[in-house]
């Protein structure tokens, strides 16, 4: 298969004059409520404690550990499954997404999430390496922190950010959170 036959659906030579398919304003695609719908859909096929995943540019879904709305498994009999999988995608503050890193994405999430009816979640787990501002601090900080974090608009709500300071609040007795 060619690049372009791989890749073209999901806007590679969208550029050219020969690209022969619908061009897509691709930052107004809103990933995380496609996957969130997809989900929704074929809730019947999956157990009670599947759930979809919040939009994390509005919301902090992992937060210091005290504060943060996942409830907590301590052992594995706790387990309940949810007979779907998590891909998680890191990246970092900073990082430039090219083209082919969002044509890459773009086929995941609809090749894995969107074929199978929501068997899987795409999340990109962001390091917000380094920042000296703590993002977990307030509510203006998370949203302050997706400012930073240089991740397109259209991955915005599959994001879930992380730092040194939420890995020390959730593991204290660690001597280096790097």
């Amino acid at each position: 298969m060619t690049v372009e036959g791989r890749y073209a659906p999901y806007g590679y030579g969208e550029e050219k004059d020969s690209y022969n398919r619908s061009r897509v304003d691709w930052d107004k695609v809103d990933w995380g409520k496609l996957q969130n719908d997809c989900f929704a859909r074929n809730r019947d096929r999956f157990p009670s404690p599947a759930k979809s995943l919040d939009d994390t540019r509005n919301t902090v879904r992992i937060n210091f550990r005290n504060e943060s709305r996942i409830p907590e498994v301590r052992q594995w009999h706790e387990f309940n499954s949810t007979q779907r999988t998590a891909i998680v995608v890191r990246a970092w503050k900073g990082y430039e997404y090219g083209s082919e890193d969002r044509h890459y994405l773009r086929s995941l999430i609809t090749e894995t999430v969107l074929k199978t009816g929501g068997e899987y979640q795409v999340i990109l787990l962001v390091d917000m390496r380094e920042s000296l501002e703590n993002i977990f601090a307030s509510e203006d900080g998370y949203k302050q922190g997706f400012e930073n974090s240089g991740v397109p608009p259209e991955f915005e709500s599959i994001t879930v950010l992380w730092d040194e300071h939420l890995l020390k609040s959730w593991y204290p007795r660690i001597q280096e959170h790097r």
